[in-house]
C-alpha cells in the first residue's frame, strides 16, 4: 500500500511540475518532445532533480557524528531538504540550469542510502510512461495561466494548470 500511495503523490506532481518547468524552458520541451525515445532517460533525472516533489525528510541521529563541521548527538534530528540538496554548487555543475541533457550527476530525489525510496524504479517506469504519451500527444502546448499549488509543507506539487494545446 505505502509503495502505491506515495509514489502516487509524487510521480503525479513530478509530472505536473516537470511540465510546467518544460513550458517555462521551451527550448528544452522542443528537444525532449524531437525525439522522446532518446531524451527521456537524462531528462526525467534532470526534472527529478530540479522539482524534488519531496521537499524535506527528517531523521533521528543514531549515534555521535560531526557533520559539516558540526557536532551532532545521538538522538538529535537533522533535517534534509531536497530541493537544496539538489541544487548544491559542491555537487552540480550550473545546479541552477535545468539542462535535460544532464548526465552524471547524482540527484537525491528518491533519497539514499538505508532510506532510498524502494518505488523508485516503478515511479520511473510511470514518469516515462506519462510523459511521453504527454509528448507525442500534446503538440504546441500553451501555459494560460499561472498554477496552483498544493498547501502542503511535505510535498510541492500542482493542483490546476490550465492549458491548451493542438493534437
Amino acid at each position: 500500500m505505502l509503495l502505491i500511495d506515495a509514489g502516487g503523490d509524487t510521480t503525479r506532481n513530478l509530472v505536473g511540475t516537470g511540465m510546467y518547468e518544460l513550458l517555462k524552458h521551451p527550448d528544452q520541451l522542443a528537444m525532449l518532445a524531437s525525439d522522446p525515445d532518446k531524451y527521456l532517460p537524462t531528462a526525467r533525472e534532470e526534472l527529478l532533480r530540479w522539482t524534488s516533489p519531496v521537499i524535506y525528510m527528517r531523521r533521528s541521529v543514531t549515534q555521535d557524528v560531526e557533520l559539516g563541521g558540526e557536532q551532532l548527538r545521538a538522538g538529535d534530528k537533522v533535517v534534509m531538504y531536497y530541493g537544496s540538496a539538489n541544487r548544491d554548487e559542491e555537487a552540480f555543475q550550473r545546479p541552477n540550469e535545468l539542462n535535460i541533457l544532464r548526465e552524471g550527476e547524482r540527484h537525491l530525489a528518491f533519497g539514499g542510502g538505508h532510506h532510498v525510496c524502494l518505488g523508485q524504479w516503478f515511479a520511473r517506469l510511470e514518469i516515462d510512461a506519462i510523459m511521453k504519451e504527454v509528448l507525442l500527444r500534446l503538440k504546441d502546448v500553451e501555459l494560460l495561466q499561472e498554477p496552483s499549488w498544493m498547501t502542503s509543507n511535505f510535498i510541492s506539487g500542482i493542483t490546476k494548470m490550465p492549458i491548451r494545446f493542438g493534437s
